[in-house]
Formats: structure tokens, sequence, C-alpha cells
């Protein structure tokens, strides 16, 4: 801030104009602010990856396993679908994905290794371009969802502090928003952390609706904190819920490491 006053009172001397001088001070002022409240965002990530284990501990990680369970709700609250999927993720030396599960009493595989994607269908190997695609999809998220906070840090996402919001009426939290790289989506994401600098939850404003999803219980592998129990809900503008869209359990979850 110190550079930014310096630069203001260098450049008093060179402009006469009351109006052009007002204008530069607010685009160097909101530069300064903007640059603060990346820094913040990004200190803040950063404290969440040591609060859930560090990326020292993560980095080790060789291989990962569990069961996801999926349950979605209507909005009446009766239950619209349970899906039950083995997923598995080799982490080196290269990341592979594997998930697994059972559809109308065909088995369904899906295998990604970040630039091909593989799926059968009772050990048929499919083709079809729209199936593909929904495939590497599902492969993706399924890594996406279950390794935060780490992975924003990997990712090199540009992160925003927001300010501090009372989540539910029960919890402060830092908000943090998001952008991915080479994201051309309209998806708007924002990250919940509490004072413990745990990731408690996150939203994601879609075109036609915002969903937020919280992390209501974790579970220890080795020092490593990852996902235990998770619910979404449909909410409005002011994270206010309409409804539990789907809740996620993640169990018998199991992990190497190198040594």
């Amino acid at each position: 801030m110190m550079y930014i006053y310096s630069m203001i009172k260098n450049l008093e001397l060179y402009i006469k104009s009351p109006k052009i001088f007002f204008g530069l001070f607010m685009c160097l002022f909101l530069l300064a602010c903007t640059n603060y409240s990346k820094e913040e965002g990004l200190a803040i990530l950063k404290k969440s990856v040591r609060a859930h284990g560090g990326m020292k501990k993560f980095n080790k990680l060789n291989a990962l396993s569990f069961n996801k369970v999926t349950r979605l709700f209507k909005e009446d609250g009766s239950l619209e679908q349970e899906i039950v999927q083995k997923q598995s993720f080799q982490l080196q030396p290269v990341f592979l994905t594997k998930i697994e599960w059972e559809k109308n009493s065909t088995a369904h595989e899906v295998f990604y290794d970040g630039s091909e994607v593989i799926m059968t269908i009772n050990g048929q190997m499919i083709s079809d371009s729209l199936e593909l695609v929904a495939a590497t999809n599902l492969a993706k998220a399924a890594s996406f969802v279950f390794f935060q906070p780490f992975k924003l840090l990997k990712d090199e996402t540009m992160l925003m502090l927001e300010g501090e919001i009372d989540l539910n009426d029960s919890t402060d939290v830092s908000v943090v928003s998001v952008k991915f790289p080479n994201d051309e989506s309209t998806d708007k994401w924002k990250f919940y952390f509490n004072d413990d600098n745990q990731l408690v939850a996150n939203s994601v404003e879609h075109a036609n609706n915002m969903s937020l999803i919280e992390n209501l219980e974790f579970q220890d592998v080795h020092g490593l904190l990852f996902n235990k129990h998770r619910k979404s809900f449909y909410v409005d503008d002011l994270l206010n819920k309409k409804y539990l869209r789907a809740e996620y359990f993640y169990n018998d979850l199991a992990a190497t490491f190198a040594k």
C-alpha cells in the first residue's frame, strides 16, 4: 500500500485536474484491494490444506478407494434414486480414475487417465460419443469433489476472498470465490472455511439454479481429513435452503501411501 501511496503523491505533481487525479486514484486503490483479496484467498486455502493434513502428506498418497452412496430426493422429500459406486483413484506415478456401479442389473465401468476415457457395460466397450463425454465428466467430477481442498491448490485456481458470513445462522465462515483455469462455463463457485480452517461447504451457481453442499462429517485417513457425509440443497441467492436435493456417503475408505 505504501508503494501505491508513493505513486499517487508523484502523480499529484503532474495532474492538475482533480477529476483525472481522482479517477487514477480509484483505479490504483481498486487494484490494490484486488491483489490483497487474491493474496488473502490463497492464504486461507493454504491454511485449510494444512488443517486437512498438509500437502506434503497428500503428495505421498499413492492410491485411494471407497464406496460412494448417493441418494437423490424429490422436492416433496421422497427418495428419487439411490446410486452406489465403487470409486478408485491412483495418484502416482500417474493419475487414474476407475468408477464401477450397477444399473438395471448391468455392470458399468469407467476408466479415465486424464486424457482418454474407456467405458464398458457388461464388459462391452462403449463408442457412443455422448456416453463417453458423460463418462469423462463423471470421472473428472469424482476426483474434483473428493480431493478438496488439496485439488484447489494443485489446480492453480484463481482465488478471491469475498469476506465473512454467518452460514446457516450457526457457523462463521470465510468466503472464497474460485475461478478455474481454462473454464469457459458460467458456473460460479464459492468455498466456505470455518474458524478451524476446515472446508465446511461450497456453493455453485448455475444458469438456472444454485446449490449449497455442506460437508457434515469428516474421516481421518492416516492424518488426511476427507469427507464422509455431505448434503446438497437447492438454495436461493441468499443461501436460504429450498429443499434437500442429494445426500452423499463415502464408506469403506482404504488408502496406500509412499514410504
